[in-house]
């Protein structure tokens, strides 16, 4: 019996004093004594683009980096560099891609939306509502041949042209949504009221079709579809719908 004790008391002593051997730490406390951890966290998905990775911090700041080694291609940040507005839950927007653009959407009065060289990090153009950025994906869609980039500012709905930044069309009373091109349509989700919207797809104007209330309050999640299925989700539910008849 002593053997067995003895056994099971040897690997502690190779323990050092700052191991997590146990599940409340080596204090009892669950505390750790770590220090010079990072505060500012990445809050969204990175975007990877042809051999390159695109990230966005809370505070706004931006790096490109190369796939294969990590090293940084370029960075720029929202507030010090485009003169952007930090919102209250922090810069979250996935950076969007199409052809050699880069979407950034640091806010402000003088635009919400920025587009850079994806390669270089070069100033393209600035355009979008003059307020603060919104956490949604920005997308291109082609309407009628015609391609629409889809974005949202903190309080409307925008169609911009991909190339030159040009508002299309803006619908106000869409916060803190995503969109989503869906056999033909658009689906838009207004995050504040927690409404799943379909449009017809145009990029002259906004044409709405239906809209409901899928979870019943509040959904700043991106919803997407699997098939012919569409899962949603908010703060307290999971739900997932048969799109069509």
């Amino acid at each position: 019996m002593k053997r067995i004790f003895l056994a099971l008391l040897v690997p502690a002593l190779f323990l050092r004093a700052a191991d997590w051997s146990c599940l409340s730490g080596p204090t009892l406390d669950f505390h750790a004594a770590a220090t010079g951890i990072g505060r500012d966290w990445q809050a969204h998905p990175p975007t990877v683009d042809d051999g390159r990775v695109y990230t966005l911090s809370q505070a706004g700041l931006v790096h490109c980096l190369d796939a294969a080694t990590g090293r940084i291609l370029w960075r720029t940040a929202y507030v010090a560099d485009l003169g952007g507005v930090r919102p209250r839950h922090n810069f979250c927007a996935p950076i969007g891609i199409w052809h050699n653009l880069a979407y950034l959407q640091p806010g402000g009065t003088n635009g919400s939306v920025v587009a850079v060289d994806k390669a270089t990090g070069t100033f393209v153009w600035r355009g979008g509502a003059r307020e603060n950025c919104g956490y949604s994906l920005p997308t291109v869609v082609a309407f009628d041949g015609v391609p629409t980039l889809l974005c949202h500012s903190a309080n409307a709905l925008m169609g911009l042209d991909p190339a030159t930044g040009k508002i299309l069309w803006k619908v106000n009373a869409f916060e803190f949504g995503q969109a989503l091109a869906v056999d033909g349509v658009v689906l838009v989700l207004d995050g504040q009221k927690g409404d799943l919207v379909m449009v017809d797809p145009s990029a002259e104007s906004y044409l709405e079709i239906t809209r409901f209330r899928p979870l019943g309050g509040r959904s700043w999640s991106t919803f997407f579809t699997v098939g012919d299925r569409l899962l949603i989700r908010n703060q307290k539910s999971l739900a997932c719908f048969k799109l069509g008849t």
